[in-house]
């Protein structure tokens, strides 16, 4: 147990802060968190893919990688705000693999995601002219704490579930059983964070059921 005022082992200190930033990159990938990706890049010649994130080695064209990616949008021309948007639907990398020609370039008609990490490909069919702008939204990793000393840089409502989870974590790894009063704090703090993420990215659903001439209505049972 630590009080307030005790000296923190330094060793003990790195682990709190690994498994802080653990859970916190685990709450990336669902409805905990509240950092949102946006991101443009503007080609200057033709491309059939472009990259994002950060290595050793390469920066990617975005050089931060999003956790996930919800839309992919193509501009004509470098003026995001000015010029005709194009959203492409998103498909999986082996779809682009089966195509037989991707030596094409024009208007992209869909964007092709890999998951790797840590450079990421979004692949497009057809292939990118020079000029074109390419939005990518979705969701960002949560950042990382990397000292003590560091502000606190969340929503005041993440504090506390943020505290008990690390807590309770700790606590296993010291050979500790969970406390059920942390638990329920914990658990109770989360439920409306994971309620409000969830409303707020509530959107309407795609129509999947397609006719020739439009869409179709599932009550009347007819196109429309």
């Amino acid at each position: 147990m630590v009080g307030l005022g005790d000296v923190v082992a330094a060793n003990v200190m790195d682990e709190a802060m690994l498994e802080l930033n653990a859970i916190r990159a685990e709450w990336s990938l669902n409805v905990k968190n509240y950092k949102h990706f946006n991101d443009t890049f503007t080609t200057t010649g033709q491309r059939t893919n472009i990259t994002l994130g950060t290595s050793a080695t390469v920066t990617g064209d975005m050089p931060t990688r999003p956790n996930s990616i919800t839309q992919v949008t193509v501009i004509a021309g470098d003026n995001p705000g000015a010029n005709i948007v194009y959203d492409l639907p998103i498909q999986s990398i082996d779809e682009y693999f089966r195509l037989p020609l991707t030596n094409v370039f024009a208007v992209p008609s869909v964007a092709y995601v890999d998951t790797s990490y840590p450079i990421q490909n979004i692949f497009f069919y057809p292939g990118l002219n020079s000029g074109w702008t390419v939005r990518v939204r979705g969701i960002s990793y949560m950042t990382d704490y990397t000292s003590v000393s560091d502000d606190y840089m969340d929503p005041p409502e993440w504090f506390a579930p943020l505290v008990n989870a690390t807590a309770l974590r700790l606590a296993t790894n010291y050979g500790q059983d969970i406390d059920s009063a942390v638990y329920a704090q914990l658990k109770s703090g989360l439920k409306h964070i994971e309620a409000h993420m969830l409303n707020a990215r509530l959107k309407n659903m795609e129509n999947g059921l397609k006719t020739g001439n439009g869409s179709f209505n599932f009550y009347a049972g007819r196109g429309v």
